[in-house]
């Protein structure tokens, strides 16, 4: 797996309420590194391609557990 390294200009989002507070800092993209991700993307793709389907599926299953965790009932 290729790793994209993330330098750089930093941006800040302030709060929707109370635009004198941040809420986050991100790093702003740059022509450049967008070209290295997309670069990075192509590369895997023959490898992404050859792995069988439920392979593929079980990573975007794994990936909606981890970002969406259920809640258990109380």
């Amino acid at each position: 797996m290729t790793q994209v390294e993330v330098s750089g200009p930093v941006s800040s989002q302030p709060m929707p309420h109370n635009h004198a507070a941040t809420l986050c800092t991100f790093p702003t993209s740059t022509p450049e590194l967008a070209q290295q991700a997309i670069d990075a993307a192509l590369a895997a793709k023959p490898e992404w391609e050859a792995m069988p389907f439920n392979d593929r599926a079980a990573i975007f299953l794994k990936v909606r557990r981890l970002a969406f965790p259920r809640k258990r009932a109380r």
